[in-house]
């Protein structure tokens, strides 16, 4: 008797096409259909995508903080590449179904569009003051150790929480808070600058809880984006 071998067909993006193949398991099957099907979205919504690129030009106030991510042009392509993968990455497996989701973006496309691009210019702008503080609180004590030490673990912290790919880490409902945690690391900074031992006081409270967390995620190995959100 000879072994049987299991096999899941999906789709796969093929340059300007999308192709059928067979994957070794579900889970590869499902991440390569999803991408072949918003490559073929694409392809057939290409003119309201390209009015959509216009749309998603950042406003002059971004400017400031999203020189830390490579510039309004980065930025904006960012944004434009987050939301195809919320749109237009599906399982979709009947040409009604396609057709169907295709009409969906159309009526869609461009309140997401918006709405994800004012999120990103709040989250750009409270960065920027964040940073901002920073460069002051370290100009100001350019001799004290403890607060420059704080200003750099806090920088380090910036740079995990919001990385240069940011938007296409979390979701919308996930991106709204960042305002808010930026906002924190702020308020931590200036606190820590008149006090910095009791902000190291607080971080060793934490510094077990961090570190569980630390092995918790490599025990797991790789995992996808935090886009548990749609929009």
């Amino acid at each position: 008797m000879t072994d049987r071998l299991l096999a899941y067909p999906a789709l796969a993006p093929d340059k300007d096409s999308a192709t059928l193949r067979l994957f070794r398991t579900s889970q590869q099957a499902l991440a390569s259909h999803e991408k072949g099907v918003q490559l073929l979205l694409t392809l057939h919504l290409a003119k309201d995508l390209k009015h959509l690129r216009k749309s998603l030009t950042l406003p002059s106030e971004a400017y400031a903080g999203a020189r830390y991510f490579g510039g309004m042009d980065f930025v904006e392509k960012l944004i434009y590449h987050a939301l195809l993968r919320d749109l237009l990455r599906k399982n979709v497996r009947t040409k009604q179904e396609f057709l169907s989701h295709a009409e969906f973006c159309k009526t869609v496309l461009f309140e997401k569009a918006k709405e994800l691009k004012n999120v990103v210019v709040r989250i750009l702008e409270a960065y920027d003051r964040t940073r901002s503080t920073l460069h002051i609180i370290e100009k100001a004590n350019p001799s004290n150790g403890a607060v420059l030490a704080l200003c750099s673990q806090i920088r380090k912290e910036l740079d995990s929480l919001v990385p240069r790919n940011f938007p296409d880490l979390y979701s919308v409902e996930d991106l709204t808070h960042l305002p808010r945690y930026l906002r924190a690391f702020e308020v931590r900074a200036e606190r820590g600058a008149h006090y910095p031992e009791k902000d190291n006081i607080k971080a060793a409270q934490i510094e077990e809880f961090a570190e569980a967390l630390l092995k918790l995620k490599e025990s797991l190995g790789p995992t996808p984006p935090l886009r548990k959100g749609r929009l």
